[in-house]
């Protein structure tokens, strides 16, 4: 069986391949109509994206290296699964490396991920005694960011858990939660909550 192509939906939806393109790639303005059009030949044709041929064209990536070091770290699964699903949103996909604590396999993760051409590398660093990085994603010639439970003292893009804004928020829902108890008191006649 022929495998569909790019120039077959185009014929079928009466449109031109660039059309087609950027329906693929959510590009430019396009009608409503043309769009359902093309989406209609997609199905009925059974046409799939390349996403990866589409990629080395443009000389891009749809993917994001995440090193997770520690499964038994509930922080870090809980901001790998929100990571996930946001770049997911995003139209990227996620190529997870565990190197766990070992030097030999954490190269061997970062020589992988620049081997299928990763967007960038997304580290989380679970450890929250150790306030550096390892020497090989200090080396990392790939864009990084950093997630921590702590403080980190090289100079790098952090993204860190912020303690004091999570105290204020639940300072200010309590104080908000009792004067609204305060409030109801009154309003019904009983005592007002201690």
């Amino acid at each position: 069986m022929k495998k569909v192509s790019i120039i077959d939906v185009a014929k079928h939806a009466g449109v031109s391949v660039s059309t087609v393109s950027l329906v693929l790639r959510q590009k430019g303005k396009i009608s409503e109509a043309t769009i359902g059009k093309v989406n209609a030949a997609i199905t009925t044709l059974g046409y799939v994206h390349n996403v990866a041929a589409a990629n080395l064209r443009a000389n891009t990536s749809n993917l994001i290296g995440l090193i997770l070091r520690d499964f038994s770290d509930s922080f870090s699964i809980k901001v790998m699964a929100s990571i996930v699903q946001e770049l997911e949103k995003q139209g990227y996909m996620v190529f997870l490396g565990q190197p766990l604590n070992d030097r030999d396999r954490l190269e061997r993760t970062l020589l992988s991920f620049k081997q299928q051409g990763v967007a960038g590398v997304i580290y989380l660093a679970s450890d929250t005694c150790t306030p550096v990085l390892p020497e090989q994603i200090r080396q990392c010639p790939l864009p990084l960011v950093a997630v921590s439970q702590s403080l980190l003292t090289e100079k790098c893009n952090l993204v860190m858990r912020d303690n004091r804004q999570a105290a204020n928020l639940a300072a200010r829902y309590l104080i908000y939660a009792r004067l609204q108890r305060r409030h109801a008191g009154r309003r019904d006649g009983s005592a007002p909550a201690a």
